[in-house]
C-alpha cells in the first residue's frame, strides 16, 4: 500500500501525472488508479487504498469539482483527517464544492507546501529527498511543464519563482505565454505589461502583448505593440505581419498590404503573409493579384488549405466556378473539416446551378459550423435543421 493516495478527475490526468512523477522522484510512494492490476475490483481496491494511505492529496479541476468519485473521496479523507487538497492556478475557491470551498487550498505547484502537508500527516519521504528550490528552479521547471503543454504547471512554477524573485522578468513573460496558450489574454496581458514595466526595450513582450490585444479585439492597442516593436527592431519580421493582420481587420488594406510586403522583404518564403496579402488584394478587388500571392503560398506549402481555399475564392470572384470547386476540393482534402471549405464551394455549386451539390455543401457547412451555410439552405428552400 502506498502513502499517497492521489484523487483526480479522469478527464484531466496530466496534473496528477505530473505530480506524481514529482513526488515519487522524492522518494515517496503514490497511487492513483493507473496502478490498478487487470481484473482488479476497481471499488474495492480504490476503498483499501484511500484508507492505507497516510494522506490524500485531492486536485480540483474543472472536471474534478463536478466528479461524484473526487466529492466522495475527499469527503472520506476529510472525515479521517488526511486530506490535502490541491487546485489548479484556474480554479477559485468558489468553483470547488461545499464543504471543501472551505478548506485552504494550494495550487498544485507549489511543492514546498505539498511536502510539509505530507511531513505533518506522517507521510513523509526520506529527508535527503527534499528539495528546496529557488527562483530559477522554478523558473527552468516552469519552462519544462511549458513545452510539454503543461500550462497550469507551468504557471505555478512561475507564480512560485515571482513570489521568491518579484523582479524576474522572464517569469513574468513566460507566464504570459502560459496564459497566452491556455486562452486567458487579460492574464496574459497583465503579465506582458510587468515584463516590460521591469524592461521597457522587451521586444518579444511588446510582440505577445499585441497578439493578445489581437485576440482581444482590441486592435488598435495590438498596433500599438508592433509600432513599438518595429520600432526597437525593424527587421522583427512577424510584427510586420500580424500588424498587417491587425490593419486588415480595420478595414486598412493598403497598410496591411505594406506590412505584408514588408514582412516577404525581409522573408521572401513567408507563406502566410503571401496569403493574407492576397486576400487584402482579393477584398480590394484585385483578383489577379489576389490569385498571383495564392499561387505564390501553394509553391511555398502545397498542403496549405486556406491557400487553396482563398484562391478558390478569388476564382469564384472572377466567375471561374469550376477552377475555384477545384480549389475547394483540394482544401477539403487536405482538412476533412474545413466549414468555410464546404460552405464556398456550395456557393460555387449554387452559381453553377447545382442545387443538390451545393445543399449538401451547405449541410456539411452547417453541421461543422452553425454560423455556415444556413444562409444558403435557407435561400434554396431548405431547413438547416431537416
Amino acid at each position: 500500500m502506498a502513502d499517497i493516495f492521489i484523487s483526480y478527475s479522469k478527464q484531466d490526468p496530466e496534473p496528477t501525472r505530473e505530480l506524481a512523477a514529482d513526488l515519487e522522484e522524492m522518494g515517496y510512494s503514490v497511487w492513483w488508479d493507473t496502478s490498478l492490476l487487470a481484473g482488479a475490483s476497481f471499488r474495492k481496491v480504490i476503498l483499501e487504498e484511500l484508507a492505507a494511505a497516510k494522506a490524500v492529496i485531492v486536485i480540483w479541476t474543472p472536471s474534478s469539482v463536478d466528479s461524484d468519485w473526487v466529492i466522495s473521496e475527499a469527503d472520506r479523507a476529510r472525515a479521517a483527517r488526511k486530506l490535502i487538497p490541491l487546485r489548479l492556478p484556474t480554479i477559485r475557491l468558489h468553483d470547488i464544492p461545499p464543504p471543501f470551498d472551505q478548506l485552504h487550498t494550494e495550487t498544485i505547484g507549489n511543492i514546498e507546501r505539498v511536502v510539509g502537508a505530507l511531513t505533518a500527516l506522517g507521510a513523509a519521504a526520506p529527508a535527503t529527498t527534499v528539495i528546496q528550490m529557488d527562483a530559477d528552479q522554478y523558473f527552468d521547471r516552469g519552462n519544462t511543464h511549458l513545452n510539454n503543454g503543461s500550462n497550469d504547471f507551468a504557471i505555478a512554477d512561475y507564480s512560485r519563482a515571482i513570489e521568491l524573485d518579484p523582479e524576474h522578468t522572464t517569469a513574468y513573460y513566460n507566464r504570459g505565454l502560459a496564459n497566452e496558450k491556455r486562452g486567458d489574454f487579460d492574464a496574459a496581458i497583465a503579465d506582458y505589461d510587468r515584463a516590460i514595466e521591469l524592461d521597457p526595450e522587451y521586444t518579444d513582450a511588446y510582440h505577445n502583448r499585441g497578439n493578445a490585444h489581437l485576440e482581444n479585439g482590441n486592435n488598435d492597442l495590438a498596433i500599438a505593440d508592433y509600432d513599438r516593436v518595429i520600432e526597437l527592431d525593424p527587421e522583427y519580421t512577424t510584427a510586420y505581419y500580424i500588424r498587417g493582420n491587425a490593419y486588415r481587420i480595420k478595414g486598412n488594406y493598403a497598410r496591411a498590404i505594406a506590412d505584408y510586403n514588408r514582412a516577404i522583404e525581409l522573408d521572401p518564403e513567408y507563406t502566410d503573409a503571401y496569403n493574407n496579402r492576397g486576400n487584402a488584394y482579393r477584398i480590394r478587388g484585385n483578383s489577379d493579384q489576389a490569385l498571383a500571392d495564392y499561387n505564390r503560398a501553394i509553391e511555398l506549402d502545397p498542403e496549405c488549405a486556406d491557400a487553396y481555399n482563398n484562391r478558390g475564392n478569388a476564382y469564384q470572384r472572377k466567375g471561374d466556378y469550376a477552377r475555384a470547386i477545384a480549389d475547394y476540393n483540394r482544401a477539403i482534402e487536405l482538412d476533412p473539416e474545413y466549414a468555410a471549405a464546404y460552405n464556398n464551394r456550395g456557393l460555387a455549386n449554387e452559381k453553377k446551378g447545382d442545387k443538390v451539390r451545393a445543399i449538401a455543401d451547405f449541410r456539411r457547412a452547417f453541421a461543422l459550423d452553425g454560423s455556415l451555410g444556413k444562409d444558403g439552405l435557407e435561400r434554396l428552400g431548405v431547413s438547416p435543421d431537416t
